[in-house]
């Protein structure tokens, strides 16, 4: 069996760039269920948002397929690619997998000194905050030191403001 050679991931049919920019490129990946993504390398540090209850499994270049695992709304994770990472997806479960992945494209020469809030994840790139809001709640004011991205992983109204 012949496998295809890895794309960059930007270049993988299921995967839909949102947003490009000098910072950061935001990737939009619906997987039904059953299929799986093609082979695909990860270039850059990179954070990924789930968005669906799923479940699916990975497969590494040139390994087996790891056991399935399940992926929630609002689930976060932060990978340091120091190296390309080449892997597939495999949508093992009977709901269609969604996930946003931002990968960013300039490591920052200095790291975030003061946290905004309890760290959900981070890798040299990013630090990620997960805020939980109930309708009419805000979470505390704070002062982002870099630019920023806010994912909403449900459907929401959301109002920023300063003081």
């Amino acid at each position: 069996m012949c496998q295809q050679d890895p794309v960059p991931v930007e270049q993988e049919p299921l995967h839909h760039v949102v947003l490009k920019n000098d910072a950061v490129m935001v990737i939009h990946l619906t997987l039904p269920p059953g299929e799986t993504t093609l082979y695909h390398t990860h270039s850059h540090d990179r954070i990924a948002i789930g968005l669906s209850d799923s479940t699916i499994a990975q497969q590494e270049w040139d390994k087996a397929e790891e056991a399935a695992s399940p992926s929630t709304p609002g689930r976060v994770s932060a990978r340091q690619e120091d190296k390309p990472y080449t892997h597939r997806v495999h949508n093992v479960g009977t709901t269609p997998f969604e996930v946003v992945d931002v990968e960013i494209l300039a490591r920052p020469t200095n790291p975030t000194s003061n946290a905004a809030g309890p760290i959900a994840a981070e890798n040299p790139s990013a630090r990620i905050y997960k805020h939980v809001l109930a309708p009419g709640a805000s979470s505390a004011m704070h002062t982002p030191e870099r630019p920023y991205l806010v994912v909403a992983a449900t459907a929401m109204q959301l109002k920023m403001t300063a003081p």
